[in-house]
């Protein structure tokens, strides 16, 4: 991807949402682009089911929906008050999206930014942003729980021979071109394909004119989550790129551990790509 010009904005009724929408006003600023913010949650019917059977099924589902209407309109004066300020995010008036229905509209969409970490499972499906990175095949920036000030400076590639993994490289290419500082990691493996990737990758980033420092590999674990995060934290990145991995049985998500530790809780940005 040569450059990034149409950001899609994930909005829920939190607080975050408006915090987000200044993170995303400064990526716009940054690469000239504009974005949408798309206001979906998960309606309130399927996440409080048992009003249902206590107060009867058609009034509680007025009412539960009556409360859905009311707080996306709350959140939009809200939002739209916000941007005032953000001359390049816009409310995507569509109407209601649900989360099911979100992915497709992140299709047309250069970059989907959502928010993950514990708070976002209440009003969201489970594993929200890696669902959306598989079925639109767009790249998909997770923003933790407190607001970056800078994203992209300091990067921290997360790479294994993969398409996933691939997509992700191609993706980040705009940021890595700016970036100050460009760091590789890879997980041990049991044969040479690791440090044999990644030279392979340092001469494709040398390339596109992109110099990198090679870190030592992580443990080859199910879940290198936590290892990750902590190279993150010791050499300042303020981005991780990595692979989404994963795939659908019956529109259940099965997540690789590594994808579902760093989306749910992240600790700084993670761009991933499916």
């Amino acid at each position: 991807m040569d450059t990034l010009k149409t950001f899609l904005l994930h909005v829920d009724d939190s607080d975050a949402a408006t915090q987000h929408a200044r993170v995303v006003q400064r990526l716009a600023d940054r690469f000239d682009a504009h974005a949408d913010a798309l206001y979906s949650v998960l309606p309130s019917l399927s996440r409080f089911p048992a009003s249902i059977a206590l107060d009867g099924a058609w009034a509680a589902a007025s009412q539960l929906a009556e409360f859905d209407e009311q707080q996306r309109a709350l959140t939009k004066i809200r939002f739209v008050t916000t941007q005032k300020s953000l001359p390049r995010v816009h409310w995507c008036e569509v109407g209601p999206v649900s989360p099911w229905d979100f992915s497709r509209h992140a299709m047309y969409a250069d970059l989907v930014v959502m928010r993950g970490g514990p708070a976002a499972q209440a009003e969201l499906p489970a594993d929200f942003a890696a669902t959306v990175a598989i079925e639109s095949g767009r790249p998909v920036l997770v923003l933790p729980t407190q607001t970056p000030t800078e994203i992209g400076s300091r990067v921290l590639l997360a790479w294994k021979p993969t398409r996933e993994a691939t997509r992700a490289i191609a993706a980040a290419l705009p940021w890595l071109r700016q970036a100050a500082q460009v760091h590789v990691v890879t997980a041990e493996t049991l044969d040479d394909s690791g440090p044999a990737s990644v030279a392979s990758l340092t001469r494709y980033l040398t390339a596109q004119g992109i110099e990198c420092t090679r870190r030592a590999p992580l443990p080859d674990a199910r879940d290198a989550g936590p290892a990750l995060q902590a190279l993150a934290a010791e050499i300042g990145a303020d981005l991780v790129v990595m692979g989404c991995y994963g795939h659908n049985r019956t529109r259940e998500w099965l997540l690789g551990g590594t994808t579902k530790s760093m989306t749910r809780d992240p600790s700084i940005p993670v761009l991933m790509a499916h």
